[in-house]
């Protein structure tokens, strides 16, 4: 057991992790370090949600307001997701309209 855990720790670097907001150069890099850690966190949460919404109307058994209910659950994440995804680009055009380099 103890040969496992030294060997977890050796591959995140002595058993550290990296700190995603560590000082920067400019602001810039800050934010586009923060847009990639939502979507990482983002991706697998719009996907249990859909699988929810899924499960949903699965087991609406007829019921129409439970197969809307449902459709609703995966629409609304797709669009959540989507508004992550988009933020990832804001923050490229932002970089841009400002001149940054």
């Amino acid at each position: 057991m103890n040969f496992f855990i030294e060997k977890v720790f050796a591959a995140t670097g002595g058993g550290t992790l990296p700190n995603p907001l560590s000082p920067t150069s400019d602001i810039y890099a800050l934010l586009d370090r923060i847009t990639d850690y939502l979507i990482l966190i983002a991706a697998p949460i719009a996907t249990v949600i859909i699988l929810w919404g899924a499960f949903q109307i699965l087991t609406a058994a007829g019921d129409m307001k439970k197969v809307n209910s449902g459709k609703d659950t995966i629409i609304w994440s797709i669009v959540g997701f989507f508004i992550v995804i988009i933020s990832k680009g804001a923050t490229y055009l932002i970089k841009d309209i400002l001149g940054a380099n």
